[in-house]
């Protein structure tokens, strides 16, 4: 319940809140709870940045990241949120294991579904022979391939670059891959 106060009220500028919520809570670092003890550190870290305390914000979140190490706890600072995400990435320190993964497992959940970028979702259909736009297969491969004509492979080819907003076949390949498409 603290932690998601305590974020509430750091999203929205209320420092004040954030803090006498922090300090309500008496927090008493334990090895027992290490979770609980990163989560803190997290929060104290957010808070000591927003009120512009940057070497403070490291110091507590490199605290943070260490015992994370420690013990496998990488969710949260995902959980945190992207402001967090944003101050793993800032630090000055070349990234450790901990930080890469930290990073890794935010990119992946912060990361919005390839289809809500696209102006139009595309078909299973068309998902389908994407997934075959790499292999160079020709569209007369391809119609074999799916059982029909080379002008429903045609159609399709013109939904999925139109969808992808590229322009041909290399462009929606590229394009697709940097959505997490293929």
């Amino acid at each position: 319940m603290l932690v998601e106060s305590v974020s509430a009220a750091l999203t929205d500028k209320r420092l004040a809140e954030a803090k006498a919520s922090l300090d309500a809570a008496a927090f008493v670092p334990s090895e027992k709870r290490p979770l609980a003890t990163v989560e803190h550190a997290i929060l104290t870290a957010w808070l000591a940045h927003a009120e512009g305390k940057a070497v403070e914000s490291r110091r507590r979140l490199a605290d943070a990241l260490e015992l994370a190490s420690e013990h496998g706890i990488v969710s949260a600072f995902v959980w945190a949120g992207p402001e967090v995400i944003r101050l793993i990435e800032s630090l000055p320190d070349r990234p450790t294991p901990i930080r890469r993964q930290v990073m890794e497992c935010a990119r992946e959940q912060l990361r919005a579904p390839a289809d809500a970028v696209l102006s139009e979702p595309l078909t299973d259909r068309e998902r389908e022979l994407l997934a075959f736009l790499p292999t160079r297969l020709t569209n007369a491969e391809l119609a074999a391939q799916f059982f029909v004509s080379v002008n429903t492979i045609k159609t399709h080819m013109a939904h999925i670059y139109r969808k992808l907003d590229a322009p041909n076949r290399s462009a929606a390949v590229s394009r697709a891959s940097e959505l997490g498409l293929l």
